[in-house]
């Protein structure tokens, strides 16, 4: 049988992923980025225990581990230095006491995943124009006058998707109307003044202010939301230092001292976009921000992303043309309820963290019966749960036949 030829439009981490899980699984996959080179750029994202098990399954936890080390996260903290209880575990991990995650460098992580394809697997400069679906096959037409015809196509660009309107109406992204100032702080900068070794966190008055060690702990990531003063329609812009610090000037002076020790910060807006009414389309499907963009409170997105990825794969192993349809509907029908989940789950947990009229008790209860114990989160096994769902559909598939 010939192997199905899939394009992967957007070469970010979950589509770098998506090509590693469609090659190891007997496709040819070929990615498409608008970029001209993909640099290390960007900040930290934090890889959880489900991410991790994603990567595994793919073959790339080895490689990934050189640049995503193991940290532990300090108990959550009020602004003005209070803790909380582990009782409530903000990150999912099923664990009462000192979780651990995996941070990295964004660029970091997306250069690893990279040198898990081969070179000819990722075409660079590509920015795509229109997706033209028929009964054999799917084209795809690029702004530089290149087009090409594949089996199918995943759509991995993102919350600005373009290949989500090629499956429906476009759904526009929603503010919250807050904004986050990131940076990257020198760890040796902070020696005695901060903590840098652990994910920490603080919460209250409307602000959210989080740090974890990048780059095999030579930096420092930062990322602190506050509300947003970014210009209308406007989704980044520069920050001022200054700025910033007034921000957060009644915060724990810990909390001061590691503004104090950043030379650059950026803007960014925090969006996140209602649930599409679907995700895939005969040939077509969505992945990662592209399908189901959310807010970064549960720090999901990025592991969504590549468990999105490795269900792909699992699904499509094996699969002739006739059955991509079907596949396809599955790894939404697999997917859809839990991701749903994720994305309520992340506004009010977002809400929570910023609610100055809560005090410690308080969030730490909400916060408890929010997660519910943590494991449905990082807990999940993307491979088993598409395996499950494929042979369920191979012994529907023999019972019918069994039948006649």
């Amino acid at each position: 049988m010939q192997r199905l030829r899939a394009a992967v439009i957007g070469g970010g981490i979950g589509g770098l992923a998506a090509a590693i899980a469609l090659r190891e699984n007997g496709l040819s996959a070929v990615v498409f980025e608008k970029a001209q080179e993909l640099r290390e750029i960007g900040a930290g994202v934090v890889v959880r225990a489900n991410g991790m098990r994603a990567l595994a399954s793919i073959g790339a936890r080895s490689a990934v581990g050189e640049v995503a080390l193991p940290v532990r996260c300090r108990p959550p903290q009020m602004w003005h230095g209070d803790s909380l209880s582990p009782d409530a575990d903000p990150h999912g991990n099923g664990t009462l006491e000192s979780p651990v995650v995996y941070p990295a460098h964004r660029g970091e992580l997306q250069r690893v995943l990279k040198e898990q394809l081969p070179s000819e697997a990722v075409r660079l400069g590509h920015t795509l124009e229109r997706v033209a679906e028929d009964e054999d096959g799917v084209e795809v037409f690029f702004a530089n006058g290149e087009h090409e015809r594949f089996d199918l196509v995943i759509g991995a660009d993102g919350i600005h998707s373009v290949v989500q309107g090629c499956i429906g109406e476009p759904v526009l992204p929603e503010g919250q109307g807050i904004m986050a100032y990131r940076g990257l702080v020198p760890a040796e900068r902070l020696v005695g003044k901060a903590e840098t070794a652990r994910l920490c966190q603080w919460l209250g008055q409307d602000r959210y202010f989080i740090t974890y060690p990048v780059c095999r702990g030579r930096l420092l990531n930062v990322v602190a939301s506050v509300p947003n003063t970014l210009p209308e329609g406007s989704w980044s812009a520069p920050g001022d230092i200054a700025d910033f610090a007034r921000e957060y000037e009644d915060w724990h002076p810990e909390v001061r001292r590691v503004i104090d020790a950043m030379d650059h910060t950026f803007r960014w807006g925090i969006y996140d976009r209602p649930p599409l009414s679907r995700w895939t389309s005969g040939r077509v499907a969505l992945i990662g921000d592209a399908a189901h963009a959310m807010l970064p409170y549960l720090g999901q997105g990025v592991n969504t992303a590549m468990e999105d990825a490795v269900t792909l794969g699992v699904l499509l192993a094996g699969a002739d043309t006739g059955e991509l349809a079907g596949r396809l509907r599955m790894y939404e029908d697999v997917s859809r309820d839990r991701i749903h989940r994720i994305q309520q789950s992340s506004r009010r947990m977002g809400r929570i963290y910023r609610d100055a009229r809560l005090g410690a008790d308080d969030r730490r209860e909400r916060m408890a019966a929010e997660l519910q114990g943590g494991s449905w989160l990082a807990g999940h096994d993307a491979e088993r749960t598409a395996r499950s769902a494929l042979a369920q559909l191979v012994r529907a598939g023999r019972s019918l036949e069994n039948s006649r």
